[in-house]
């Protein structure tokens, strides 16, 4: 794979990340607003969480001589409900866990490759809680909080 491809799929998943800050952060209030404090903070904590990857993958595409590339972000699928709202938040997660095990087997670094194992599995772990969260809904988490 020549370096401008991938760069290009870097450029995929940066664009993914950035999607995810704002889905995530959007969410968050919202689910604030709704009175879903814990899952509110697992969706903000993913929004910073995806910031921080977007940042670790311009540092790393800096390094490597790789532009990046950012001209628009991906659709904004905001919920109004919780439903709604795990829901997009489960496909973009695992949408982004798909993308980024892809580009893990093009990586000619090992660096690279720990990059994006990294960011799997913390998008992983999210995805946990808002499966969790939509097939327990709150009586699950408000008896964890409570404990």
């Amino acid at each position: 794979m020549t370096n401008e491809a991938l760069a290009d799929l870097f450029n995929q998943v940066l664009k993914q990340q950035l999607t995810a800050i704002n889905q995530y952060f959007l969410h968050a209030r919202i689910l604030k607003k709704l009175g879903r404090y814990f899952i509110a903070d697992h969706a903000y904590k993913a929004s910073i969480s995806a910031m921080r990857h977007a940042d670790l993958l311009i540092e790393y595409m800096l390094a490597e001589g790789y532009v990046p590339h950012i001209p628009e972000l991906g659709m904004l699928r905001i919920g109004s409900s919780l439903e709604n709202i795990l829901c997009h938040d489960i496909q973009l997660a695992n949408a982004c866990v798909l993308q980024m095990s892809n580009v893990v087997g093009y990586c000619t670094s090992q660096e690279a490759a720990r990059l994006l194992h990294g960011m799997i599995s913390s998008t992983e772990e999210y995805m946990t809680i808002l499966e969790a969260e939509l097939s327990g809904g709150s009586s699950f988490f408000d008896r964890v909080v409570k404990a």
